[in-house]
């Protein structure tokens, strides 16, 4: 900027800096200056205002870009500012990370003739680049007394445990005046947790860095787990039971039908830990979580009834198929040395295949099968005489079955109809038989499945027999064991000792379990 154009001019733009401010283009025209001129002129008056306020109003004084005064005035200001810089990082008193605008503030009531906010941030950062200083400089640890400091000392050495190394090494680094992030860098950890133990030593001591004993609030993990059984119970129905035109659950259609029901909000974010921690997620397959059967709760309630007021002389039994399966080396999780992997061919010759029917019954957890090489009606007869002759003196046998074909056949009913009939009855002293099918699509209701999961495990995945009949000898001795177990152990069932099996073998809206053959 220069002095170029006349004095009266120039004082012309000044007074129309402080006063008028007409547009630029027409103080141009007005006094027969190029418009840039007049910008860079009130740019000039704008500096003077800032850097000189008490010049502002002496026509006599003209700023000039590159004279010595403004040099010397620049390099006291930055000399300055460097200076107040750790008075200024001090004095911060919040627990975040440093804003500037109240740096800059801090600032301004220190030098009210100091740097604009732009120029201020600029040589703030570079000021903490070159000096290493971190965004939580502030929040660093200022003092350590003495015995603590033989105390951390001590930690650090590793004669200790590693939560206490660790925490050693965040509050001398600190002391030290190391940069946050590298410490939290150096231990493994999120820089949260770093300020978190810092702020436990400066209000609390090292006493509050020991690791201490948290005590389980059982209230609160019950009613966690009823939530968590409430929603698989919805998760396992349609969404158009509850008036949703979807065939499948959006998180905040469960948070709303939850709200309805049970008349607690649960937010969508905790609806997600909680199917997440029971396994439940959004996949691409095409095994459902979800029963389309539009008398769902219908059968549900009517099993649920049956198990509520079963008598002595009733048994309820769980029935389905496992199978078709072939006898060949199967694969699995087993126990290996690290870069051990077992290889399983993709072909191979079969040494005979089978299907296991079974039949568990929920009062005593007694299992009841037999092979077959084949799914249809006339194995479902032949359960249902097996069950007959092995419980002759009930009054009542239920039958639990899924929505297979075979399971609703002509000729099942027909045979069922035989059973039931009263002068049938009398002669051969049999049970009645009376059904309780499932939902349609609800296979994962079904509680054999969690026996068979348990089965596989146990005794399919990494088998390799070397005939049918050695495969049909380690199940009949897997349920043999089983129930002999259970026949000592009647009130255990399931996890207990048998670990394999994924839920325990009990009736459960919430139980989610398929085998894997």
């Amino acid at each position: 900027m220069t002095a170029a154009i006349p004095k009266h001019k120039r004082d012309l733009i000044r007074s129309d800096y402080l006063g008028a401010r007409i547009h630029p283009e027409i103080l141009a025209k007005k006094l027969e200056l190029d418009r840039t001129t007049i910008n860079n002129y009130r740019r000039c008056f704008k500096t003077i205002e800032r850097e000189y306020p008490d010049k502002l109003h002496d026509y006599s004084f003209c700023l000039m870009p590159h004279s010595l005064d403004r040099n010397r005035h620049e390099i006291n200001r930055e000399a300055q500012l460097v200076t107040l810089f750790p008075e200024i990082m001090d004095s911060v008193s919040y627990k975040k990370g440093i804003s500037l605008k109240p740096l800059y503030a801090i600032y301004k009531s220190k030098c009210p003739n100091g740097y604009a906010f732009k120029p201020f941030v600029q040589h703030l950062f570079q000021w903490r680049k070159d000096n290493n200083i971190c965004n939580y400089h502030h929040l660093r640890i200022k003092h350590i007394h003495p015995n603590d400091l033989v105390t951390l000392t001590n930690w650090k050495k590793g004669t200790t445990v590693a939560s206490k190394f660790r925490k050693a090494v965040i509050i001398l680094g600190s002391y030290n005046g190391k940069h946050i992030k590298h410490l939290a860098a150096q231990i493994e950890s999120k820089v949260q947790t770093v300020l978190e133990w810092m702020e436990i030593y400066r209000t609390s001591g090292i006493e509050a860095l020991e690791r201490k004993v948290t005590t389980v609030n059982h209230t609160i993990l019950e009613s966690r787990k009823v939530r968590q059984d409430n929603l698989i119970k919805l998760v396992h129905q349609s969404p158009k039971l509850y008036q949703l035109n979807r065939t499948s659950w959006r998180l905040r259609d469960l948070s709303n039908v939850y709200q309805r029901l049970y008349g607690e909000y649960i937010c969508i974010s905790a609806i997600k830990d909680n199917l997440h921690r029971a396994g439940y997620g959004f996949r691409r397959s095409r095994q459902t979580l979800t029963s389309p059967d539009p008398k769902f709760r219908q059968k549900m309630d009517f099993i649920k009834n049956i198990l509520g007021n079963l008598r002595n002389d009733e048994k309820f039994f769980s029935i389905d198929e496992y199978g078709h399966f072939s006898v060949k080396l199967k694969g699995g999780r087993s126990l290996s040395r690290k870069g051990e992997n077992k290889v399983v061919p993709q072909l191979q010759k079969s040494k005979g295949f089978m299907v296991v029917t079974a039949a568990i019954e929920l009062s005593t957890n007694q299992i009841t099968h037999f092979y077959s090489r084949k799914k249809d009606t006339e194995e479902m007869i032949k359960l249902i005489d097996l069950l007959i002759i092995q419980y002759p003196h009930q009054r009542t046998l239920y039958l639990s079955w899924d929505a297979a074909a075979w399971h609703n056949s002509k000729l099942l009913k027909a045979r069922l109809e035989q059973l039931n009939d009263i002068e049938y009855r009398t002669i051969h002293n049999n049970p009645e038989i009376k059904l309780a099918p499932l939902p349609s699509c609800a296979q994962f209701l079904n509680v054999i499945e969690s026996i068979f999961s348990g089965l596989a495990k146990a005794v399919i995945h990494n088998s390799d027999y070397q005939s049918l009949e050695d495969c049909q000898s380690a199940i009949d001795m897997y349920f043999r064991e089983r129930n002999e177990y259970f026949l000592a152990n009647p009130k255990h069932a399931g996890k207990v000792i048998w670990g394999k099996e994924k839920v325990k073998t009990v009736f459960k809206e919430t139980n989610h379990c398929a085998a894997k053959k």
